[in-house]
């Protein structure tokens, strides 16, 4: 599984999903499991641009781990080499 995270100040575009299909609670975070808050619950709207900060791509391993495999620069992602 891969792992995009970004950083915005486009976040007024955004919107939280329909909270009455599971696992969204319509709160900003989806339902998560041993009092654990879940991922965010966030949907972006069709055809929307959005000017990021920055922003990585992490491939998340079987045992909870996870490796920074690219990395944005400009308008693409730039593989990382380890």
């Amino acid at each position: 599984m891969y792992v995009v995270r970004f950083t915005t100040e486009d976040y007024n575009k955004l919107n939280i999903a329909d909270y009455k299909k599971y696992p969204n609670t319509g709160n900003g975070f989806t339902a998560g499991t041993d009092n654990i808050m879940g991922v965010p619950e966030l949907e972006f709207p069709e055809k929307q641009f959005f000017k990021c900060k920055e922003a990585a791509i992490y491939m998340k391993k079987a045992d909870g781990t996870e490796e920074m495999v690219a990395i944005l620069k400009g308008n693409k992602f730039i593989k990382v080499t380890n």
